[in-house]
């Protein structure tokens, strides 16, 4: 790569010439640099190695310094200081906690691997992370690089028994429990787009009416269709439906999430910023997955790598809200997420302040909360007001609305991002589009650049809606061959 001194040189000699970089001539050999227009500073190079875009951002060197290392253990006590490898902790929560507590600086959480459930209280102590609000920075990672730390926010249900309608769907009936709509079966795994095996989940039913016979055929029709099994939880009498795979009746291995809470980990404060670092971390089931919420005054950044999120019961994968916030991920999933899988939104009323960064990204089988026919305005990766960031080489699968939205005023730099196939029937027309730039409702001016960019399995390649403009460059692959732009402007740059 070209030194600091060489590349002004160069890209001094193309401003020379008459070719300005990123907006008609390209910058130095492979290189690309950020279009002109987009008001982001982005923190690492873009280049390109052919098949792909590679980036020189180096997330471990962005590692906070910690001062304090707490263990955690499934073999563990709460009682412990956490503070050596023979006085482990047995929860993430209390982990959480005790971090607070200590001297100011980063704390390093360094969980031994496996799952860490909801449901395993002590002391009312949630051996999960069980959203419990941080005061201090963190570095959260896997004591066995590689190996994963699992949070799994459940639900015990009461016994399920078969229906009369069908005696292989199962019903519970329940009082104070508090499920999600989201179950996954720990008997039946699958390889994800990353390559790693995690449970199939229950795929959710939509039945038009709430009578047992209704809500069996409903969920026969979805486990027929995607072979996972099916599920529908009845809130308003209290009963929860399911079908496992191969017919068999719920056992230990079937996982039903809870409520939980807001989300699984939950970066929530609105008086201090924080910072958190993660590696090696898995966030199953509950409302939501990832939130940073702050406010006018306060900063949060969110720096994850080889991390995931899945089987929420309501919300969004990966989510921002309040105010000014970061996210930097780094090889980060979200897989049968209820809502968005990526969602970044400063909230209305703010100056320019959430920012992201994705890199090797993935989202798949999104908007689980709304039936595939249904325009619930559920994408893979999406951002709102006051929001800039840059996609690299992400993949959004198997959703049921347009695959990338940026909306209101936001902008995105997205470089070799696949956008589709997409869930919903050949033919929805406006909601299975690829890449989609602004909102009807909204005048804001969101911006989208697209380089080399892929879609497939949509009606629609790009979208422009009110005050939205797309800039296209001539090397990205439409395979739908329909640019619609409703009310906006979808043009072409020169990366």
């Amino acid at each position: 790569m070209a030194t600091r001194t060489q590349r002004a040189r160069q890209i001094a000699s193309y401003v020379g010439a008459g070719i300005i970089p990123g907006q008609g001539g390209g910058a130095l050999p492979g290189q690309r640099l950020p279009p002109s227009g987009f008001t982001l500073n982005v923190p690492f190079a873009v280049t390109d190695a052919g098949a792909s875009f590679t980036t020189d951002y180096d997330i471990q060197a962005a590692k906070p310094a910690y001062t304090n290392t707490i263990y955690v253990g499934s073999a563990g006590n709460d009682n412990n200081s956490g503070l050596g490898s023979g006085l482990k902790l047995r929860s993430l929560k209390r982990a959480v906690q005790k971090a607070g507590a200590l001297a100011a600086g980063a704390t390093r959480i360094l969980p031994d691997p496996g799952y860490y459930r909801y449901s395993d209280v002590v002391s009312g102590i949630q051996a999960a992370w069980g959203g419990q609000p941080q005061t201090c920075d963190l570095v959260i990672e896997s004591a066995v690089p590689g190996q994963k730390v699992i949070s799994i926010c459940d639900q015990i249900m009461p016994a399920f028994v078969a229906t009369a309608a069908d005696p292989t769907v199962y019903v519970s009936t329940y009082t104070t429990e508090t499920p999600a709509p989201a179950a996954f079966d720990l008997a039946n795994m699958g390889v994800q787009v990353d390559g790693v095996s995690r449970p199939k989940e229950l795929t959710r039913a939509f039945p038009a009416a709430t009578d047992e016979a209704t809500i069996v055929a409903a969920i026969n029709t979805q486990a027929t269709k995607y072979g996972k099994g099916g599920l529908y939880l009845d809130a308003t009498n209290k009963k929860l439906y399911v079908k496992l795979i191969g017919n068999r009746a719920p056992d230990a291995n079937l996982v039903v999430t809870s409520t939980g809470g807001n989300a699984n980990f939950w970066l929530n404060n609105t008086t201090t910023s924080y910072k958190t670092w993660m590696r090696d971390c898995e966030f199953w089931g509950c409302s939501g997955g990832v939130r940073l919420t702050s406010s006018t005054t306060v900063n949060h950044a969110l720096l994850a790598v080889d991390c995931f999120t899945g089987y929420t019961g309501s919300s969004h994968g990966w989510f921002t809200s309040g105010g000014p916030t970061s996210m930097i991920l780094q090889r980060c999933g979200a897989y049968a997420i209820a809502a968005d899988g990526f969602n970044y939104n400063a909230g209305a009323g703010l100056a320019l302040s959430t920012t992201f960064f994705e890199i090797d990204c993935w989202s798949d089988r999104v908007g689980q909360n709304a039936a595939e026919s249904t325009d619930a305005s559920n994408n893979g990766s999406s951002a709102h007001t006051f929001c800039r960031g840059v996609r690299v080489n992400g993949k959004h699968t198997n959703g049921t609305n347009r695959a990338i939205h940026d909306i209101q005023d936001s902008q995105s730099w997205n470089l070799g991002v696949t956008a589709g196939p997409s869930r919903m029937p050949v033919g929805s027309g406006e909601a299975r589009a690829g890449f989609a730039c602004g909102l009807l409702t909204f005048t804001g001016g969101a911006k989208m650049w697209l380089d080399r960019c892929i879609t497939t399995g949509m009606d629609r390649d790009l979208e422009a809606y009110a005050g939205g403009t797309l800039y296209a460059a001539p090397n990205c692959v439409l395979a739908a061959g329909q640019n619609a732009a409703p009310d906006g402007t979808i043009g072409s740059y020169a990366p």
